[in-house]
């Protein structure tokens, strides 16, 4: 499966009653390790994340020590599912070489005027927010998308569903985001990928609704919902910051796909 995986040193550990690892048992819990990675339906790229995150779990291997197991693989499998080839771009799951790229992004204040309050996000806050959406993609099963060039295989930024949860007066509806490197605007890439988002809410994840929160005065994002089809539907305000956002909104059972 070209998954390099390796059996760590067993110890005894006095901290718990003296209780003895033996190496029976880490031979058990790597043959899990491998039957849980066939179980999930791996993607190409996907192992290294998933022995990591089946390795990170306390204790002995088994249901409910680690995030994926045997009874709840439903979220990995769609992993197969979340590639989207378009004309020009690849949307996909993040990568670990993903972070300074998108924190390169993140720290210019061009990108970052209209996202919360304009502050730009220095590599720390970038992990943690790339930690939040891949957590997302797991609980949801749709998440913001990596965004790159098919040509060159370069980060762009991303597109892709949320949960708003930071305005809860639009709870439950599910929102198409955006969020592109200043050199790659005025050259359709963000609308292409939230079209490609679009037809994945609506064929991919069943969903009829979905919206898109934008800060009024941020007239790239309104002209970007604009082209994908969306109505202005009201305006409010952040609840954190008080600055006045527009929400816009689609059909998707009138989409056209």
């Amino acid at each position: 499966m070209g998954a390099l995986l390796s059996l760590g040193t067993v110890h005894v550990d006095a901290a718990h009653s003296g209780r003895l690892i033996d190496a029976a048992e880490s031979l058990e819990r790597f043959r899990l390790m491998l039957d849980r990675m066939e179980e999930v339906a791996l993607c190409p790229g996907e192992s290294r994340d998933l022995v990591h995150r089946i390795a990170k779990s306390e204790g002995p291997a088994g249901p409910g020590n680690g995030r994926i197991t045997a009874e709840a693989p439903s979220s990995r499998r769609m992993d197969c599912m979340t590639e989207i080839h378009t004309p020009r771009l690849l949307l996909r799951r993040w990568h670990d070489d993903d972070l300074a790229f998108m924190a390169d992004i993140n720290a210019d204040p061009r990108v970052m005027r209209w996202v919360d309050d304009g502050t730009v996000l220095g590599l720390d806050a970038t992990a943690e927010e790339i930690e939040r959406w891949e957590e997302e993609w797991d609980e949801e099963g749709f998440g913001l998308f990596a965004v790159e060039l098919l040509g060159s295989g370069e980060l762009i930024g991303f597109t892709g569903l949320c949960v708003p949860e930071f305005l809860p007066e639009v709870l439950p509806d599910v929102a198409v985001s955006w969020r592109l490197g200043a050199q790659f605007w005025g050259q359709g890439y963000a609308s292409e990928a939230a079209h490609a988002t679009l037809e994945f809410a609506l064929q991919d994840r069943g969903l009829d609704r979905v919206i898109s929160i934008s800060r009024l005065g941020d007239t790239a994002s309104a002209n970007i919902a604009d082209k994908l089809g969306m109505k202005q539907e009201r305006e409010t305000t952040h609840p954190v910051h008080g600055f006045p956002l527009v929400v816009h909104s689609i059909d998707l059972t009138e989409f056209a796909a």
